[in-house]
């Protein structure tokens, strides 16, 4: 089953991009947080790498635009890295912003792996479902190494408010 993607040229094999070649989209909204907040995503890419490939788009110049993951971008800026992961998907400016704006993805900063962190990420969840209008069938929950366990708190606690669970790396 692993290799089932590998047969499928939709989807594209991760490659290292410039970062002085990859440009925000035009028009979407992007909420800049301060340097010091990607504290712990930079400590997390110095011991581990960029776990999830940024998506971009191809456009008619051969630079790129920004999809998804600029937090992960400014992570790696701030490090001074010259490259960083990315899924290159040929789509127009039209349909980029369409998939930008068809999604939210919480990417929670946790400081505790256990239960003080699986309730942080339940608040965070139920903040966003009563506050956004997001398709309740819709909502995924993804953890990696420490955040898949205290995720399996999460699940343990509220299965109710996600479709689905993956956990990896854990």
């Amino acid at each position: 089953m692993a290799n089932e993607n590998s047969r499928d040229p939709t989807i594209p094999k991760p490659q290292s991009i410039p970062l002085a070649k990859i440009h925000d989209l035009p028009g979407i909204p992007l909420v800049r947080q301060p340097d010091k907040s990607y504290g712990g995503l930079v400590t997390s890419i110095q011991s581990g790498g960029v776990k999830e490939p940024v998506i971009l788009r191809l456009r008619e110049d051969g630079e790129y635009q920004l999809v998804t993951g600029y937090r992960r971008k400014r992570a790696c800026e701030l490090m001074k890295k010259q490259e960083i992961p990315a899924l290159v998907y040929e789509m127009s400016l039209q349909e980029a912003i369409r998939y930008n704006g068809r999604m939210i993805v919480l990417s929670a900063q946790l400081d505790d792996w256990g239960e003080t962190g699986a309730n942080h990420a339940i608040a965070l969840t139920e903040h966003f479902l009563e506050h956004y209008n997001i398709d309740r069938h819709k909502v995924y929950l993804h953890g990696m190494s420490g955040g898949g366990e205290t995720d399996l708190l999460v699940m343990g606690k509220r299965p109710d408010l996600y479709t689905a669970y993956l956990m990896t790396s854990s």
